[in-house]
């Protein structure tokens, strides 16, 4: 049986997806602007907003669920060694580290596990393989799902933080080398 999230996904082909993939990285790009890190990002924090008005049919998309966001200067309510965020999505070092090491790299990783799931309909635990986190990587076949995103995800997906791209890369993925955010 499906998953009300894999229901949800179907609608969601080709330029709709690039697009959706593009809104997610705007929206996060614009919450890491304000000094905040959202630690929690995953479908089901997405909301996306169909609107019909003047005969033009427009969505938009908002990032909700910011109980485990952390803002610049703001002190850590979370315990050290404490894992947070949703598994499947959450960045290693937000389930091996602590609270400290969440920086807006964790929520690089999550877009990239977002798009996993954008594109390949399936959670990411079902696609990824390997013996530990330290070697996590996508199965071939859900790879290829992601066509020009691939090399921004995997690099997205890296275990080491200092390793991920930016965000803005992810639009240069999609749109060509002159995108922006």
């Amino acid at each position: 049986p499906e998953t009300d999230r894999r229901y949800r996904n179907r609608w969601a082909t080709g330029l709709a997806r690039d697009w959706l993939l593009s809104q997610i990285a705007d929206a996060v790009q614009f919450v890491h602007m304000q000094g905040v890190v959202h630690r929690d990002l995953k479908p089901d924090n997405i909301l996306v907003e169909r609107i019909n008005s003047d005969h033009m049919l427009s969505e938009s998309i908002a990032l909700c669920d910011f109980d485990l966001a952390k803002g610049r200067g703001q002190t850590t309510l979370t315990q050290t060694a404490v894992g947070m965020g949703t598994y499947g999505y959450s960045a290693p070092e937000q389930l091996w580290g602590s609270a400290r090491d969440v920086t807006k790299a964790s929520d690089v990783y999550t877009v990239g596990m977002l798009a996993v799931f954008l594109y390949s309909e399936r959670e990411p635990w079902e696609v990824m393989i390997g013996s530990d986190l330290t070697t996590l990587k996508l199965d071939d076949a859900a790879a290829e799902t992601l066509g020009n995103k691939r090399e921004w995800v995997e690099q997205a997906l890296s275990y080491r933080p200092e390793e991920r791209p930016p965000l803005q890369a992810l639009q240069g993925s999609i749109y060509g080398p002159d995108a922006r955010l």
